[in-house]
């Protein structure tokens, strides 16, 4: 069964042929990131886009925008997340379109805000990268401006798109009347970037007169009219492409409340809002309430906003409540993109003045992970992903009448003294419901690997790929939550894992066919549920790494929630390895008996090892023990024995999954053209030589009318010829680029079956059948 295996399926098109030069060009000049190079080989290449410049643009208008990526070739189109936003190549001058750089429009009614951008490449759909949409206007710095006087002037709202310099300063100045209240914001975690910035405002001179080193904005008033200046660096002064922001300087009144750049939302804020929950809290926090004499009165159920403000503020808020009374309550703060830990303490009040007595009834602090998170931040002993939070989502059951004092805090805001520190506290009866997230699942590994990688949904033909599901539960549901995945495109299909009652965690099971064609959705992913008799659907949010980190111990991991699900396949190679069920149908078993599921491997691509091992996950056959399946061999099987497991009758969905190692080949077919390339090349070189040659001897034999015209025929031929002759080096230094990228590669990788379906029947029916 498949005796060829070179793991790819088609050839390039002319059109990518005539762009294989500029495309080895572009990936051989270091856009792989060194600690990709370096780091064991996990996970087969994926498409990532690393940069766009610039980083946004003002609603309706349209903008220039360049990309740079990892794993880039043939880059078909840049889209978004949002339909509002439209790009096409950009053209240059021969009517060519332009490697990598576009033409994007940002309709009218476009959304402010956040948006996705992403390219279609050979290997799918990239990773995403952060896209602002505003209001003021835009520009890039172009030229550097790292002393004083050579700093780019900026008018008063307006955003500059800029990266930091290495070991040195950007400067810039703005001009201000006396009085005048400028906000200058920038833009750098929340917007995916690597630079933790530092901004400075100074006098025309350069004397510093305000600083901001911990991510936050400056309010700056000028005291003279005249000239300012702006300094930006990162806290540690790297610089580079990565380290990209957007300065903003907005003129204000003097007690206008100034909006931030908006920022991507961490994987822990899936949970927040609940359903139906109003923008706006009904009761707003009184101070001074941080004694127990000075507690706000109030009434449940209440939707309360708060600030921890100022440092180591406490709020009380009293009630009055009955003895079997149960109640929820729920904080958001850290969810809202607060650096803050909330505390609750609830007790029950009894006596009066001196003989008051204060009884703890509760203490609530956060939301638990809903699965084991990795304990060192990279896929280790558990996902890189914390769906937990620092936040509150607790229980109060009222043990006796009477009033009760419930004490809210930041359990750290001692050091905190910022009155953005805002939260939002609700208490209410129960109302059971979900959230849930999910991520690609990443390998766990033990041996050293401490990667941590951003995995876009870019299939290969015959692949399987798994979303790790999880789920936070609300006022005590339990049920089970099956999952869904709507609008993918031709030839892959979508099994959930469903989250069993009771339990955190569940998986979807992407597959793509082996001749699916090439293709990008958007697709739509929901959990469903019956809450009481009323089905529930809750979108299921999807996160990824911000970057590809594959040190955790250099580089810290930053996940966060995407604005959307885009899913592809790449229609130019096939997964190595495909593990299915030898026959579509589905598999019969008695309860108590042995199922054996004859299984066919379809192997494309030579391994390291014989043998890979094997789970199988899928709920009432999870606790299988791994089996090995062989990567020598078409066929294999599974047992599985219902009596040890003791599965009960009914219908269930599961696959197998492990990992193999893989000597993957990257891109071979560009060894071929880039091999094609070089002939042309030496062919047109010789011929010129050979053009050359023969104008020098004939202009040996030439009247003296002759030689200035077949000299300068000579000259020109010449310069042809050496251009051919640097031509040809160039095609020499591609063809060992590609042959060099194209050798068999040792890559770990996860393995997953097509998804398999058991009906378990009861014994007592089966003796009847």
């Amino acid at each position: 069964m498949n005796k060829k295996r070179t793991g790819f399926k088609s050839e390039l098109s002319p059109k990518s042929q005539s762009l294989l030069l500029s495309v080895v060009a572009f990936c051989s000049v270091g856009l792989l990131l060194p600690s990709l190079v370096l780091a064991q080989a996990v996970c087969l290449p994926a498409p990532r886009l690393m940069t766009t410049m610039p980083m946004g643009g003002q609603v309706g208008t349209t903008v220039d925008v360049t990309i740079t990526g990892d794993n880039f070739e043939n880059v078909e189109e840049l889209s978004f997340s949002h339909p509002g936003l439209t790009a096409i190549p950009k053209v240059g001058e021969n009517g060519l379109p332009i490697e990598n750089q576009y033409v994007v429009t940002i309709a009218g009614d476009c959304l402010t805000g956040i948006h996705e951008a992403r390219v279609m490449t050979r290997l799918g759909v990239s990773s995403s990268r952060v896209f602002n949409v505003g209001t003021l206007p835009e520009v890039i710095r172009t030229k550097a401006n790292t002393t004083l006087e050579a700093a780019m002037a900026l008018n008063v709202d307006s955003i500059c798109n800029a990266s930091a310099s290495k070991q040195a300063i950007n400067y810039y100045t703005f001009e201000a009347k006396k009085d005048q209240r400028i906000v200058i914001d920038c833009a750098a975690k929340g917007i995916d970037s690597k630079l933790n910035p530092v901004v400075i405002v100074a006098d025309a001179k350069g004397n510093d007169l305000k600083v901001e080193r911990r991510g936050g904005a400056i309010d700056f008033t000028a005291p003279e009219a005249g000239k300012y200046v702006i300094k930006v660096h990162d806290l540690t002064f790297n610089g580079g492409p990565h380290l990209f922001y957007r300065l903003a300087l907005l003129n204000a009144a003097k007690d206008q409340a100034v909006s931030r750049f908006p920022s991507t939302k961490s994987v822990s804020s899936f949970s927040w809002p609940p359903s139906d929950l109003s923008d706006d809290a009904s009761v707003a926090e009184l101070e001074p309430n941080n004694k127990q004499a000075d507690s706000q009165k109030i009434t449940l159920p209440c939707d309360i906003t708060g600030s921890f403000f100022p440092a180591a503020d406490v709020d009380v808020f009293e009630f009055t409540a009955k003895k079997g009374e149960v109640w929820w309550v729920e904080v958001a703060s850290e969810r809202l993109g607060r650096p803050t830990d909330p505390s609750i303490v609830v007790q029950h009040v009894s006596g009066e003045g001196e003989n008051e007595k204060l009884t703890d009834l509760i203490e609530l602090s956060d939301i638990a992970s809903p699965i084991k998170v990795s304990s060192n931040g990279y896929s280790y002993d558990g996902p890189p992903y914390n769906a937990g939070s620092s936040d509150i989502l607790g229980k109060v059951e009222i043990k006796e009448d009477g009033i009760h004092r419930l004490q809210i805090s930041d359990l750290f805001g001692g050091t905190r003294n910022d009155p953005r520190n805002v939260y939002r506290l609700i208490v209410r009866k129960a109302a059971p419901d979900f959230a849930v997230v999910g991520w690609a699942l990443h390998m766990n590994l033990r041996n050293g690997d401490r990667n941590a990688l951003s995995k876009p949904i870019a299939l290969r033909g015959g692949s399987s790929m798994l979303i790790e599901v999880v789920v936070v539960r609300r006022d005590g549901f339990a049920g089970e939550i099956e999952l869904f995945m709507k609008g993918l495109p031709a030839g892959v299909t979508s099994n959930g894992l469903k989250i069993p009652a009771g339990k955190t965690r569940g998986m979807m099971l992407l597959t793509a066919e082996q001749n699916a064609p090439r293709g990008l959705t958007s697709a739509t992913f929901f959990g469903r549920a019956l809450i009481g008799e009323q089905t529930v659907t809750r979108p299921v949010r999807f996160a990824s790494m911000s970057w590809p980190v594959a040190n955790a111990w250099s580089e810290i991991p930053s996940p966060r929630l995407l604005a959307d699900v885009p899913v592809s396949v790449c229609g130019s190679e096939l997964a190595p390895v495909t593990i299915g069920p030898s026959e579509k149908k589905v598999f019969e078993v008695v309860a108590g008996e042995k199922l054996t599921i004859p299984l066919a491997l379809t192997r494309r691509s030579e391994f390291s090892g014989t043998k890979m091992s094997l789970k199988t996950m899928g709920a009432g056959f999870d606790k299988t023990p791994a089996f090995d399946a062989p990567l020598d061999a078409d066929s294999s099987e599974a047992v599985l024995d219902l009596a040890k497991l003791k599965t009960p009758p009914g219908e269930y969905l599961i696959a197998f999954y492990g990992s193999a190692v893989a000597k993957y080949r990257y891109h071979p077919e560009a060894v071929a053209v880039a091999e094609t390339l070089l002939k042309q090349a030496q062919q047109t070189a010789t011929d010129l030589t050979a053009e050359t040659n023969a104008l020098t001897e004939s202009a040996k034999t030439a009247t003296d009318e002759q030689k200035p015209e077949i000299e300068k025929a000579v000259k020109s031929a010449t310069a042809k010829q050496k251009e051919a002759e640097a031509a040809v080096k160039v095609a020499e230094k591609q063809v060992k680029t590609a042959t060099a990228k194209a050798k068999p590669k040792d890559i770990v990788d996860i393995v997953v079956s097509t998804p398999i379906t058991i009906r378990v029947q009861p014994a007592k029916e089966a003796e009847k059948k």
